[in-house]
């Protein structure tokens, strides 16, 4: 199962916001990246498919008697059993109307708001079918690590515990060797090994899981040195305790969403980590909110939403482009100045005085002593426009 379209009118921060989850070919996409200033909503979406799955987006229609969300979902054809079902049980409910897509699987538009009276999961879900949501605040507020589940929805809740992520990892893959009690334990530990490394290629970690003893993980650095789980960095912790965690769960069929998946990671892997999570089980939808923008530079202009405010209404656009351009261009694209303010102003302010002739007074001296303090790179933008520009007064004068 997929979301194609998401209408949200009236609902907190939008009053009017509609999200088209589908490619120029009316395909439904496999990642979508929201982004933009705090504040604009991107956790709330999240929050509103949660709460949709769930069924508590019924307890805030109580709250905004105003609100609609419309969502078109897309079934693929392994869904076909739960297609024909509600196909027999609604084909006469009003809020529900059922499409065709171009690829011709079933395509089913559901109407939530205060009048109705469906819970949302329960028409368009089955065993294997569910939505994996890690929300950033769990994560900075150290909350158990866990779940937060029923059948059709697991909230992860990840601490920064590094004694709690190391044992449930080991429980993962001693789950594994004592369900396969047929499998010698030495080759159950390579094949879990193999399959970890599998999900994270790519990622050009500084060292790899290499074996498993009764109480430890042990992993190799790049000078060949064996260590434990303890002395990796934070972000390799996070990197090996999502792979190996999640990847238990296989999900399929599914939606994996995630609230800014940058957190603790270098930029390197920021701009590969999306690709971790479409490894792991088969057929999801992952829908990620973020502030990286190695993130959404890893990502094609069609998959990012930038929701931006305009005239107090959020709205959503796509950028021009984004996959393959530099971070300033990535960083412009998001809304935010790439170089310091304060730096370019006190510049500014400096070649104001030049052009003036006005750069030896005591307010140029100032200015000129501020820069200096800076130690800017001579070959830098900033110093060279300085330096060409005391050339050029330099040449008028004489």
């Amino acid at each position: 199962m997929k979301i194609r379209k998401l209408h949200i009118k009236n609902y907190k921060v939008f009053d009017d916001l509609e999200l088209d989850f589908t490619d120029a070919n009316g395909h439904t996409l496999d990642k979508i990246v929201l982004a933009g200033v705090n504040g604009c909503g991107k956790t709330t979406i999240l929050e509103i498919i949660k709460k949709m799955y769930d069924g508590s987006i019924f307890e805030e229609f109580k709250i905004f008697k105003e609100s609609t969300i419309d969502v078109e979902i897309h079934l693929s054809n392994e869904d076909n059993k739960i297609y024909r079902k509600i196909e027999d049980l609604f084909f006469e409910e009003k809020f529900i109307s059922i499409l065709s897509s171009k690829d011709e699987e079933p395509v089913l538009m559901i109407q939530l708001n205060s009048g109705s009276s469906i819970d949302f999961f329960r028409l368009i879900m089955k065993e294997n079918s569910r939505l994996l949501y890690i929300p950033i605040d769990t994560i900075r507020n150290g909350k158990t690590l866990g779940f937060g589940s029923n059948k059709y929805i697991q909230i992860i809740y990840l601490s920064s515990s590094i004694k709690e992520m190391k044992e449930l990892v080991l429980k993962s893959i001693r789950d594994d060797i004592f369900n396969n009690k047929d499998t010698p334990p030495r080759q159950s530990i390579e094949k879990a090994i193999k399959e970890i490394s599998n999900i994270l290629k790519g990622m050009n970690l500084t060292t790899k899981l290499v074996d498993l003893e009764s109480e430890e993980l042990i992993f190799e650095s790049v000078n060949g040195q064996k260590i434990k789980f303890e002395d990796l960095s934070n972000g390799e912790q996070t990197l090996y305790f999502r792979a190996i965690y999640l990847s238990k769960l296989n999900p399929q069929n599914s939606i994996i969403m995630i609230d800014e998946p940058e957190d603790s990671l270098h930029p390197t892997w920021q701009q590969k980590v999306l690709k971790l999570y479409q490894n792991i089980g088969e057929n999801n939808q992952l829908i990620v909110a973020t502030h990286s923008p190695h993130i959404i530079g890893s990502s094609n202009a069609e998959e990012v939403f930038l929701l931006e405010i305009d005239e107090n209404q959020v709205e959503a656009v796509h950028p021009k482009y984004t996959k393959g351009h530099s971070i300033d261009y990535i960083l412009e694209v998001m809304g935010a100045n790439p170089r310091d303010t304060t730096v370019i102003s006190t510049v500014e302010a400096y070649l104001a005085l030049i052009r003036k002739g006005q750069h030896q007074t005591d307010k140029g001296l100032k200015l000129k002593s501020e820069i200096d303090a800076l130690n800017l790179d001579p070959s830098s933008e900033e110093m060279r426009r300085l330096d060409l520009s005391l050339k050029r007064f330099k040449a008028v004068q004489v």
